[in-house]
């Protein structure tokens, strides 16, 4: 099974970072990286946000909340021209083992922002929107269980 053929939100072991982008280049998918190393709660994301993803680009501001969060990535999605974008938060396990709460918020964030792609028509038409949690620890399947 490739990342193009997994549900919205999907969790993948670090040692596969790298065959993810691959496949992902092969297909001709946008992939946006969060570094999320240092990423422990809501203001911790958005400044990896701002630092991360070119938002600029986009034509809006940095978010500053959750709603923020959401209307700043459906920009963003709708920027790419690409009728598939995977957002890879790496080093998603320092804010599952910090806040279980906050990273619950921003996972449901983030399938807001795939309905709306999937519902909203952008210059491309519909957008195929996933975020793939990258991390280490038994939680993040290794990418063999991908492919």
């Amino acid at each position: 099974m490739t990342i193009a053929e997994q549900r919205t939100v999907s969790a993948l072991h670090s040692a596969g970072l790298q065959a993810a982008l691959d496949e992902l280049s092969i297909t001709d998918a946008v992939a946006l990286l969060i570094d999320g190393t240092g990423v422990r709660d809501q203001r911790t994301l958005m400044e990896q946000i701002r630092s991360n993803i070119d938002l600029a680009g986009a034509g809006v501001d940095p978010p500053s909340g959750w709603d923020g969060l959401k209307d700043a990535m459906w920009s963003v999605v709708g920027a790419q021209q690409n009728d598939h974008v995977v957002l890879l938060w790496t080093g998603a396990d320092t804010i599952l083992g910090q806040s279980l709460a906050e990273l619950l918020v921003a996972i449901e964030v983030f399938t807001l922002v795939a309905r709306d792609a999937r519902t909203r028509t952008t210059g491309v038409g519909a957008v195929r929107f996933q975020l793939v949690l990258v991390g280490d620890g038994p939680m993040f399947p290794p990418y063999n269980m991908f492919g």
